[in-house]
């Protein structure tokens, strides 16, 4: 798929990381965490998590974190394109108001390695609001494939539901 090609580089090491490297980088990561797989393993990883049937997005940490994966389910919710998305701050998933409470909740996954059954309201490209429900935040390790005490390079987010939020005005 056209994601493949994307570089984006990595604040901590000028390494570039491709779509690909990053997204085993975020599985080992997973793995590593929960002792299970995220997906089946198959022939062709890239497609099965990008057509999954959860929302899986990801930030890669700089002095802005920004965001680096979506799959179709979160680029659908998004509203935007894989090319809008990525490289978008990933604090601007959150209202400005809300962002502190999400800042929050993030720096306690940092340092606990995951944050579960986390909720929260987001913002798509539209100004459509939703809220995120059950959300497993986790972290992303340089070296997840041989331990979870490498620097973390990012976190990502999986979930299941979202549910529109109803202005009541």
């Amino acid at each position: 798929m056209f994601f493949q090609f994307i570089t984006f580089k990595a604040m901590e090491s000028n390494k570039k990381y491709t779509t690909e490297e990053w997204v085993s980088l975020l599985l080992k990561s997973y793995f590593q965490l929960f002792k299970k797989d995220l997906i089946p393993k198959s022939s062709d990883i890239m497609d099965s998590l990008f057509s999954a049937n959860f929302y899986l997005v990801s930030h890669q940490y700089q002095n802005e974190p920004i965001l680096v994966y979506g799959n179709q389910k979160v680029l659908d919710r998004w509203e935007m394109t894989w090319g809008e998305f990525v490289g978008t701050p990933s604090r601007l998933t959150a209202e400005k108001e809300l962002q502190n409470k999400r800042a929050e909740m993030l720096k306690i996954a940092d340092k606990q390695g995951c944050f579960d059954k986390y909720e929260g309201i987001r913002i798509s490209s539209k100004g459509k609001r939703f809220w995120i429900k059950d959300a497993l935040i986790f972290n992303i390790y340089k070296d997840a494939s041989s331990n979870l005490n490498s620097k973390v390079i990012g976190q990502a987010a999986l979930f299941y539901h979202t549910e529109d939020v109803i202005d009541s005005k």
